[in-house]
């Protein structure tokens, strides 16, 4: 409810939509709820004019009852706002009143009872105007402005009250949700962090090292944690075990997949596959444990192979991966292994995968990775894919470290240099 007011209304247009503009551009530069406070504080009187501010609210607080958040005072010279916060509980009186009333109310004349609690924030102040400030359509807040002269303020000046001040409340609630995001992803981005920092404590420490074989590993993931893995391991009768893998999507959730993974692979259980020579084997337990705990629809492709150190043959079998790629001594047309690809791990239990067997020569180069490699975009949206893995091959020493070095050389420059979209890992091995 509003009384009429004596005061004539303002003369000129121009100046009070120039004030609102720059009201509404240094509320939109503001990135914290304290900025925001400071900019409407240092523009609000430009736009109705005020001696003093006082802020309510009934958040926080017990039905019925409201809470003085601020008393702005306008400075002796006219210069600037003294904020005085406070934190004093009303359960009357007119502040009390204005408050959960809910509705914009304009006074042109005060008057207090003797034991009104209002009357340390409404001394020497004759009118107000008062404005609700809502939070999803429900009034939560209150700001009053107040001025030493009876019959101050204008209906105009209500409305704009209004206006800006429930403009203001929404920015400021925006900024605060705005800024409680940004802290709970730091805090998620601390954890993710560590998450991939534990990750890569699971990959090996050391390369084989193998008379006549050199290894060389490139691993990255596109988040803070990945889904790609790899590891090696020795085996009875001179062998040495060597996985690749890949878990649908990246992150966290594919990060705790990969720890499973480890997991299986790390943990002896009844007669586990893991010391046997049979890769097809180990991909079948593998797969039925995956089955029984991966959920949500994710899956994990894997390369698992067996080389047998003096002889350099490679027993192998595959579960839904990029074949690897093979560079004869003496060739410059890679290929693919020869296999017959069975089903990624985890989709259904009681898969059977295929063996194969490959002998290496001097001079053969074999090149295991994860589909964030040859998946890789340029800005015109073309793909690395394998002509650009067999480009690098062709190219280069072709030394197992110089053949990592080029292909992530090559994938970098071909990306444009943006951060990859998918995990991206490598396992290069030459047979001299």
């Amino acid at each position: 409810m509003a009384q009429a007011s004596q005061v004539p209304e303002p003369t000129n247009p121009k100046q009070r939509l120039q004030e609102y503009i720059t009201l509404a551009r240094e509320l939109s530069r503001a990135k914290t709820p304290e900025e925001l406070v400071e900019h409407y504080r240092r523009h609000i009187r430009s736009v109705v004019q005020a001696s003093r501010i006082v802020r309510l609210t009934c958040r926080g607080v017990p039905a019925d009852t409201v809470r003085v958040t601020h008393r702005m005072q306008w400075d002796a010279r006219g210069q600037r706002w003294i904020d005085e916060p406070t934190d004093h509980v009303l359960r009357e009186g007119l502040l009390w009143r204005l408050c959960v009333a809910g509705e914009p109310v304009m006074l042109d004349q005060i008057t207090l009872d003797a034991n009104d609690p209002s009357r340390p924030y409404l001394d020497e102040m004759r009118s107000l105007v008062a404005s609700p400030i809502f939070d999803a359509g429900e009034p939560a807040d209150a700001v009053i402005m107040l001025c030493e002269q009876p019959a101050a303020f204008t209906l105009r000046d209500l409305c704009t009250l209004v206006l800006t001040s429930n403009l203001f409340g929404r920015a400021a609630s925006q900024a605060l949700l705005r800024e409680e995001l940004e802290q709970a992803y730091a805090v998620l981005d601390r954890e993710f962090l560590a998450v991939g920092e534990i990750q890569r404590q699971l990959l090996p420490k050391e390369l084989p090292g193998i008379p006549g074989v050199t290894f060389a590993t490139y691993y990255e993931p596109s988040a803070r944690a990945g889904g790609d893995y790899y590891t090696f391991w020795d085996l009875p009768d001179d062998q040495l075990a060597l996985l690749i893998a890949d878990v649908s999507g990246h992150g966290a959730s594919a990060a705790v997949v990969v720890a499973m993974l480890h997991a299986l692979l790390q943990t002896p259980r009844h007669a586990c596959p893991r010391v046997s020579s049979s890769p097809a084997e180990v991909l079948c337990y593998l797969n039925e444990e995956l089955s029984q705990t991966v959920v949500g629809g994710q899956f994990v492709t894997a390369f698992l192979g067996v080389l047998h150190k003096p002889s350099r043959k490679l027993r192998y079998a595959n579960a839904g991966h990029n074949p690897p790629r093979l560079l004869r001594a003496g060739c410059r047309a890679p290929v693919s292994l020869k296999e017959e690809a069975g089903l990624p791990l985890a989709i259904l239990p009681e898969q059977t995968y295929v063996e194969h067997v490959m002998q290496f020569s001097a001079g053969d180069r074999l090149l295991l990775y994860t589909d964030g490699i040859t998946e890789t975009f340029n800005a015109r949206r073309e793909m690395f894919g394998m002509e650009g893995i067999d480009a690098a091959l062709d190219c280069c020493s072709r030394t197992a470290d110089q053949l990592v070095r080029t292909i992530v050389t090559r994938v970098s420059e071909f990306a444009g240099g943006r951060p990859p979209a998918d995990d991206r890992t490598i396992i290069a091995i030459a047979f001299d």
